[in-house]
């Protein structure tokens, strides 16, 4: 299936090989964001994205079961349209609050732009990869309204080119720097 998809103003079209899909595959299920809150409460049932990251970054779990260990992030379509607001200040690299930060190789597959929604809520960039981190995918998402202020990557920051984008959409992210959306 051909798919085709806006990155930044420039369209972009990607076709899979034969035999292979889109979709994160690794041993282990995925871990199952299925709540749009932007906490961290550990045996509460809900699984957030943050509390996925963390679990991804520890390569354990973090949350007291909410959340499964994996390298894959999916989402509950029942969460579907309703976007995830990140919240807390800005200039954290520990993932306790603003951008959500990727330590190790990830996954994060949404079920499509318009219907996985991650907003930085204007106050801090979506995603922050760090130099030594590679083989990071996002697919699938609506990544909008991040700001970066002076540093690079209003949307996602990620560096030395470590990260993969397919069929994902950025909107409204800004930027003092260098790229607004990645």
């Amino acid at each position: 299936m051909l798919r085709i998809f806006l990155l930044g103003t420039l369209w972009i079209a990607a076709m899979p090989l034969h035999g292979q899909s889109y979709a994160s595959e690794e041993l282990f299920p995925p871990i199952i964001v299925n709540s749009v809150d932007d906490s961290v409460v550990a045996m509460d049932t809900a699984c957030t994205l943050r509390e996925a990251v963390n679990n991804v970054n520890a390569d354990a779990d973090t949350t007291g079961g909410d959340c499964g260990v994996a390298s894959a992030i999916q989402f509950d379509p029942m969460i579907d349209g309703t976007p995830i607001v990140l919240s807390g200040a800005a200039q954290d690299d520990a993932n306790l609050s603003g951008d959500l930060d990727l330590l190790r190789p990830a996954s994060i597959v949404g079920n499509g732009p318009g219907l996985t929604i991650i907003s930085g809520g204007g106050i801090d960039r979506v995603f922050d990869v760090p130099d030594e981190v590679a083989g990071v995918v996002f697919e699938g998402l609506e990544i909008r309204e991040g700001n970066s202020g002076a540093e690079d990557g209003g949307g996602v920051s990620c560096r030395a080119f470590s990260c993969v984008f397919r069929d994902s959409l950025f909107a409204m992210n800004q930027t003092d720097d260098d790229g607004g959306g990645i």
